[in-house]
């Protein structure tokens, strides 16, 4: 029996050995080549390793200098535990006891992401970063809105590849 479908326009030579659609074969393939795959295999490792230094930028008053750390020189899209290191530009001492909030955002895009980091005092004008969600390639500012005695504002630019 010869028949034509009516949704695919395929025609179909009867109710076996029929052929299989392009785009179902296609599907079946990409199924069988990564059935052994799992997320940790695809996955790079972001977190750990030793701290290296990615970023370095001075406060909008000038008061501040925050440099950013991270596990990996080559940052690629993921999800980030970062280390801001702030010291006073005056003596170079650390800046502890900071009360923070960053938006990580991508100004070419005009958006940001939706998790929120969550920020954690280390001492010696450290401050742990976890959560920190860079999940498109290209330019994100980590815009940061410190306060102490007074507000300030930085935004350490992080080049995603």
């Amino acid at each position: 029996m010869d028949r034509t479908s009516v949704t695919t326009g395929m025609r179909y030579q009867g109710d076996m050995g029929q052929p299989l659609p392009a785009w179902l074969a296609a599907i079946v393939l990409a199924a069988s080549v990564c059935a052994g795959c799992t997320d940790d295999e695809a996955l790079p490792d972001l977190n750990s390793g030793p701290l290296v230094q990615v970023q370095q930028s001075t406060s909008a008053s000038g008061a501040y200098v925050v440099v950013v750390f991270a596990h990996t020189s080559k940052l690629t899209r993921g999800d980030y535990i970062l280390q801001y290191v702030f010291t006073n530009t005056t003596d170079g001492s650390p800046v502890d006891g900071l009360t923070m909030t960053i938006v990580p955002w991508m100004p070419a895009m005009g958006h940001g992401t939706p998790i929120v980091p969550m920020i954690t005092p280390l001492g010696g004008g450290a401050y742990e970063l976890d959560d920190v969600d860079l999940f498109m390639a290209g330019l994100w500012q980590l815009r940061t809105t410190t306060t102490a005695m007074e507000s300030d504002q930085v935004e350490p630019a992080l080049q995603v590849e």
